[in-house]
């Protein structure tokens, strides 16, 4: 149900990317699914993308162009923003989005929520004029790293952030999600990254170890490949492998797996919003996926060994699955709730003036 005060269709500007890293796609799956929860629906919602195809000279000039044709925001593009939503990520400052920040500053009245934000730059790298805005009383954020609101609000110098889970814990919706809890058909899927690609790259040791888990292509399971670049590797070697450019689809593949182990911290995530145990694989020094997985407590595993996700793997009984989900299922509508909670309390302070 929307509020009751809003009668508005608004002008969203969310901050997300599309066509590049799928997990930014599931985390804005799961902000809309609370969007809709606070504010109805029927709003236009316009698209900030930081896919680095827009960027000047990718990463290594990673400031916004002005002429693309992709159906997205150019910096000049904003200004009928009425609401501005950042769908997590630890690309939440620097330069891919500071024409945003500059528009925030420049019009105070505009309210900004930042959810389930996280840690990947240093905090040294916010100017001034971003950290104006996020101390606003008409900002919420909310970061999915454990120990970044604590952080951040010691660099603004008031208690407003606080920890959650990333957003993407809901890219399902809540009713929709307890179809999933019968019908998959193998043991074990593996979301699995190569070591080729910036920012859609594992360890080169973690995908030794893989492969020499699994020499023979026909005895290893499905591999689940969310960028082209890793289907084509795994493919070429030989290995089935699971792939397509829609993320949406993979809501029904993670479908087809009683339980997933994954590199990617959003290829768990999702399988958890799905009812499906999951368990991350990473290094011991990926300090990005492991802060966020602090906020998972016991449903979300992790290790850097694929011995031991297999184990894990061969550890879930059908009662034991079943416990497992039933307690998940109620972890996750907490979570939802806290999160409706937090984002109405929010909405009726700024509310009518901001938001019309």
């Amino acid at each position: 149900m929307g509020m009751d005060v809003m009668h508005k269709r608004l002008n969203i500007l969310v901050s997300s990317t599309r066509q590049w890293n799928p997990g930014d796609e599931f985390i804005r799956f799961g902000v809309f699914n609370l969007l809709e929860a606070l504010l109805g629906k029927d709003h236009n919602f316009l698209l900030w993308n930081r896919n680095p195809d827009l960027f000047v000279n990718g990463y290594a000039n990673n400031v916004m162009r002005n002429n693309f044709l992709s159906n997205c925001c150019k910096p000049k593009e904003i200004s009928l923003a009425d609401l501005v939503v950042f769908a997590g990520t630890p690309e939440w400052f620097d330069n891919t989005v500071h024409p945003v920040f500059d528009f925030l500053f420049d019009h105070p009245t505009v309210p900004a929520i930042f959810l389930g934000i996280g840690a990947g730059m240093p905090l040294d790298r916010l100017r001034s004029r971003d950290i104006a805005v996020l101390k606003r009383d008409n900002v919420y954020i909310s970061t999915r790293s454990a120990g970044l609101a604590r952080n951040l609000n010691d660099l603004m110098g008031i208690n407003k952030a606080v920890d959650l889970p990333c957003p993407s814990l809901f890219c399902v919706q809540q009713d929709f999600q307890k179809r999933f809890v019968t019908g998959a058909t193998k043991k074990v899927g593996i979301i699995l990254q190569a070591a080729r690609v910036i920012n859609q790259s594992i360890s080169p040791e973690i995908v030794k170890n893989i492969l020499a888990t699994f020499p023979s292509p026909t005895d290893a399971p499905e591999f689940i490949c969310f960028y082209i670049d890793e289907f084509l590797f795994y493919s070429k070697a030989g290995y089935a492998c699971r792939y397509s450019f829609e993320p949406m689809d993979y809501f029904s593949i993670i479908n087809d797996y009683e339980t997933i182990i994954s590199t990617r911290l959003h290829g768990a995530i999702p399988a958890l919003a799905m009812n499906r145990p999951a368990m991350l694989l990473t290094s011991e020094n990926n300090v990005r996926i492991r802060s966020t997985q602090k906020l998972y407590e016991k449903y979300l595993p992790i290790t850097d060994s694929l011995d031991v996700a297999l184990d894990w793997v061969n550890a879930f009984g059908a009662d034991n699955s079943m416990e497992y989900r039933n307690k998940l299922a109620l972890f996750i509508e907490k979570m939802f709730g806290r999160y409706v909670k937090e984002l109405k309390n929010y909405f009726d302070s700024i509310a009518p003036a901001s938001l019309g």
